[in-house]
Formats: structure tokens, C-alpha cells, sequence
């Protein structure tokens, strides 16, 4: 038998299965560095969101609008933290979706490019706030007040700060993902 003919297939199959797991291993390490620099986003964006609060220059209360969503309570620690893990959790999956667009679309790593990622975030979640309303029992139950497009239900300041909390996960996001 001659095993010469298989040899350079082999060889060949191998080193692109090698280049294949080289490939693979270094997409996750980005997507693993993308989730984390979501949650670190997310994390700065909710802190931001507080202090707005706690300085009463509005009152949105995203964290317990989506905790009453998810568990039919508006009081106590418990919507609170769930609606916390939510928006740790959903931080998470769009720093994915930035490294998605800034690696398809080529984005820099600019803080104009940050602002404009902030501003299509707060129009296309905003829009998504308007489907919650209409599907979050706490709504219907008058349990937590409407949110309304990026938070106009309740008033300006509520929609600027909806804006703002969005604009700087962007910000923060896209300089982490492109240095």
C-alpha cells in the first residue's frame, strides 16, 4: 500500500484544523473580553443611573420596572437584585453585539463613534421599552409607572438621563473594545 498519497492530505488536514482551533480560540477570547467589558459598562451605567436618582434629577427606576416584570413585586430587595442581574446580564450580550458591529462595520475607537453607538442603543431600546410597557404585568397593575418611549412617559428628565446612562455604556464599551 502506498502511503504516500495520504501524507500531504494529512498534513494539510491537520493544519487547518490547527489554524481552525487557533481561529476559534482567539473569536472566544474576544467574545469572553466583550461580555466582560459589557458587564463592566453596564456596571458603570447602572452606578450612573443611581446617582441620578439619588440626586433626584429624575425618576427612572429601570432596575425595578424590569425586577417587578420578572417577579411581580415592586418592594424589597427582590425585584431589585433581579432586575440588577437583568441589566448585568443584558450588558453582557450587547458588549457582544458591539464587538459584532465593530468588527463588521469597522468602527473606531473614537468618542464621536461612542455617542453615535449611544444614540442608535437609546432609539432601539427605547422602542423595545414600548413592548415592555405593553407586556410587563407591573404596568397594567399600576405597580411600577409606564416608561414609554426611552423613558418619556416620565417626563424630559427621565428621557435625557435614558439617553445619557446609554450614550456612556456606549462610550465605554467602544474605547475598551478598540484599544
Amino acid at each position: 500500500m502506498d502511503f504516500g498519497k495520504f501524507v500531504p492530505g494529512l498534513g494539510q488536514e491537520m493544519f487547518q484544523k490547527i489554524a481552525q482551533d487557533i481561529y476559534q480560540q482567539i473569536v472566544w477570547e474576544h467574545i469572553i473580553y466583550s461580555f466582560k467589558v459589557g458587564i463592566f459598562a453596564g456596571l458603570i451605567m447602572a452606578a450612573v443611573g443611581m446617582v441620578i436618582g439619588m440626586l433626584k434629577l429624575s425618576s427612572l427606576d429601570l432596575t425595578t420596572y424590569t425586577g417587578c416584570m420578572l417577579t411581580g413585586r415592586n418592594k424589597g430587595a427582590i425585584p431589585f437584585v433581579v432586575g440588577f442581574v437583568f441589566h448585568v446580564l443584558m450588558s453582557a450580550v450587547f458588549g457582544v453585539v458591539y464587538l459584532y458591529l465593530i468588527h463588521t462595520f469597522k468602527i473606531p475607537g473614537t468618542l464621536l463613534y461612542g455617542v453615535a453607538l449611544g444614540v442608535a442603543n437609546t432609539f432601539f431600546s427605547g422602542s423595545c421599552m414600548l413592548l415592555l410597557d405593553v407586556i410587563n404585568p407591573c404596568t397594567r397593575n399600576k405597580m411600577v409607572p409606564y416608561v414609554g418611549f426611552m423613558g418619556t412617559a416620565q417626563g424630559m428628565s427621565s428621557a435625557l438621563t435614558y439617553a445619557f446612562i446609554h450614550i456612556v455604556y456606549a462610550v465605554v464599551v467602544l474605547m475598551l473594545l478598540t484599544r
